[in-house]
């Protein structure tokens, strides 16, 4: 089973793909990833209409999954080799703080301008979205379904496990009262 997975109604997403760079930079990147197609699309579009240039007014998201610097970073550096982004990759260093930086500041441009890069992007979107998944299945002892897997898109795989707890003893809990942060 691929991670995110979503019913659809069959190929209508991928017959969307011949001549679309960006539905097909997300298409290589569920294919090298196992990440459902579909989940990724409908991510995308969420986060972003699908436009690769999109960046958030109020913060440091950019790109087609709108990553802020620090999940970019953490992602490109521990995905980044095994999809071709080696060189930015070693760039990125770990700090005692756990934070992640490129020292370099025309390193850094590079490294963060590749959120722009629909193929990037896509890659690592969806390497961020198996360890998410990996990562809840271990919490909650099943698969995550998609909207858990979005859930921890933005609240991070913590929150989302948090959230799917919550939701697993409390039913009728207000996430909104779990994360008020979050939902402001």
């Amino acid at each position: 089973m691929k991670f995110g997975s979503i019913p659809t109604s069959g190929g209508e997403a991928a017959a969307k793909t011949t001549a679309n760079p960006v539905m097909q930079a997300l298409q290589r990147a569920s294919q090298t990833t196992g990440v459902d197609f579909s989940y990724l699309v409908k991510t995308a579009q969420r986060e972003s209409s699908l436009n690769p240039r999109a960046k958030a007014p109020t913060s440091s998201a950019a790109g087609l999954f709108q990553f802020i610097e620090q999940t970019w970073l953490a992602t490109v550096k521990s995905h980044g080799a095994k999809h071709g982004y080696g060189a930015y990759a070693n760039q990125i260093v770990k700090g005692a703080n756990g934070r992640y930086s490129v020292p370099d500041a025309a390193a850094r441009k590079q490294v963060l301008g590749l959120r722009y890069d629909a193929n990037a992007a896509s890659t690592m979107g969806a390497e961020l979205t198996a360890g998410n998944a990996a990562y809840l299945k271990g919490r909650t002892g099943r698969n995550p379904t998609a909207g858990e897997l979005y859930a921890a898109h933005f609240l991070g795989p913590a929150g989302a496990a948090q959230l799917m707890q919550a939701h697993d003893s409390r039913p009728g809990a207000s996430a909104a009262a779990l994360f008020p942060q979050a939902a402001a």
